[in-house]
């Protein structure tokens, strides 16, 4: 192999090293969020809870592209519901929207008819309905109707460790083409 091959091998895996460790760094952001926000969802699970009433249910409105569609005449329409409710603690009065940590505020799963999602939205939780609140004792304000885990709580926490893998896969392919080629210089 010539110098000039060698040296443009040597940049390449040297690129390669690098792209894995940034990888690897950007997985473990991902996962230490991820650690978090799992911890702060199993919280839920000992939060204080009051009664709720629900104010209104909205259906929402969610469009994405059919898989490999550039096309906008390949638009899918999907429809979810987003509960506003209200809660009391110590007297002061609390609206919220967050339905569970993970979820966020998708209250259901999605729906490709909207009158399915309208459905969903008068038995579930019809206007006026009783709900019960899980609050945080230390910051009243936020509050789910669902507590506990749920898999969107989980994808924070696994895209960190695909990314993280995925990384040093990167920098190990990397590391060993160095090994291989410095050992048939010598």
């Amino acid at each position: 192999m010539s110098d000039e091959k060698q040296m443009q091998a040597l940049k390449a895996r040297k690129v390669l090293r690098r792209f894995g460790l940034g990888l690897g760094a950007l997985g473990a952001l991902f996962s230490v969020f991820g650690i978090y926000f799992l911890f702060v969802a199993s919280e839920t699970l000992s939060w204080s809870s009051a009664p709720g009433t629900v104010v209104k249910t909205e259906v929402n409105t969610q469009y994405s592209l059919k898989k490999g569609s550039r096309a906008t005449s390949d638009v899918r329409v999907y429809y979810n519901l987003l509960v506003h409710y209200t809660y009391a603690v110590a007297g002061r009065s609390y609206v919220s929207t967050r339905y569970s940590y993970g979820d966020g505020e998708s209250a259901s799963r999605r729906f490709r008819e909207r009158a399915d999602a309208e459905a969903e939205a008068a038995s579930r939780f019809p206007g006026g309905a009783a709900v019960t609140v899980h609050y945080d004792p230390n910051n009243p304000a936020e509050a789910v109707l669902k507590a506990g885990w749920n898999w969107g709580a989980w994808a924070p926490l696994l895209i960190g460790l695909f990314l993280g893998g995925a990384g040093g896969l990167f920098y190990a392919v990397g590391g060993q083409s160095t090994k291989t080629s410095s050992e048939s210089t010598v």
